[in-house]
């Protein structure tokens, strides 16, 4: 759903996820974003169903904001895994990347080195070939990691959450706006239709008025089928001023393409390498041959 006044999006974009379980859903945005760098136009108000079966990423870096309402002690004893999918999260952020590949030039020259003293004349990139892989078509990530995030800003709020994973506090997430606000099943653990109107209502002023930028965006919210009906959703949107913009099955961001190979060659490359692999292999074969041959001349003339 969009916001009313929405106008095509400024570059580079941000994304926020509300109410994130065990963070798995913002891991595989955050791959995805990363290795999807022309999916998208930008902009907000020209969403088409296709567009909205993924959500697209931006050419230019992308500022991604995860969150949850668990603190940081609750996510540990709710999610056996959650330390790992936060760690690979935090990988993908553009510091720690260009960290990772300033190690590998840092190796690779000092290989070329002892390479070079060892062989004259040699030319070896294989450092700067790995260096390059690494970084191609990644798209750079700026990601936080806040926990103790309550989706709904209520007038006078008390919320004081920790944020164990990035240090930041809660006041700091609220003051940011995103361009792409995504918040999937969201539940209040009863099953009472009225009290979830009363939610949605306030969770669609809380994200117009405290997530969404100023100058507009995209609100992303996935229901269980049916509950958008019992729940009036359209009705409390449209109180709110958002529009729909697209309905549809819940896709989540596809896997990422597996990554090349750190020495992919062609077709023809690869026949010529077998080729030589089997004429080495050939003498060789003779070479013992003619060996054994001259062994046993020897001993007959004994």
């Amino acid at each position: 759903m969009a916001d009313h006044h929405s106008e095509p999006l400024p570059q580079p974009l941000s994304y926020l996820t509300l109410g994130d379980g065990d963070f798995s859903y913002s891991l595989d945005l955050c791959r995805f974003l990363a290795t999807h760098p022309t999916a998208t136009t930008g902009n907000a108000t020209t969403c088409t169903p296709d567009d909205a079966d993924q959500i697209a990423a931006a050419p230019a870096a992308v500022q991604i904001t995860c969150t949850g309402i668990d603190t940081h002690r609750e996510l540990q004893s709710k999610y056996r895994d959650v330390s790992s999918i936060l760690n690979k999260i935090a990988s993908l952020d553009e510091k720690r990347v260009a960290k990772r590949l300033n190690r590998k030039r840092k190796r690779s020259g000092k290989k070329k080195k002892q390479k070079n003293t060892c062989r004259s004349g040699g030319d070896d990139n294989d450092g700067d070939d790995d260096a390059k892989n690494a970084q191609s078509g990644l798209v750079p990530l700026s990601i936080r990691i806040d926990h103790g995030v309550n989706a709904i800003i209520m007038p006078n709020s008390t919320v004081a959450p920790t944020t164990a994973a990035s240090g930041d506090n809660y006041n700091n997430v609220q003051r940011n706006r995103y361009h792409h606000v995504i918040f999937n099943h969201p539940h209040l653990g009863t099953e009472s239709a009225a009290r979830h109107r009363r939610f949605l209502s306030h969770l669609f002023h809380s994200v117009r008025h405290h997530w969404l930028a100023r100058d507009g965006g995209v609100f992303h919210l996935t229901l269980v089928l049916g509950q958008a009906d019992r729940w009036d959703c359209l009705d409390a949107a449209s109180r709110n001023g958002f529009q729909l913009l697209y309905r549809g099955e819940f896709k989540p961001p596809p896997p990422p393409p597996p990554p090349p190979l750190p020495h992919a060659v062609n077709g023809e490359q690869q026949q010529q390498q077998q080729q030589q692999h089997e004429k080495r292999k050939h003498d060789a074969l003779e070479e013992s041959t003619q060996v054994q041959a001259h062994k046993k001349a020897r001993q007959e003339g004994d």
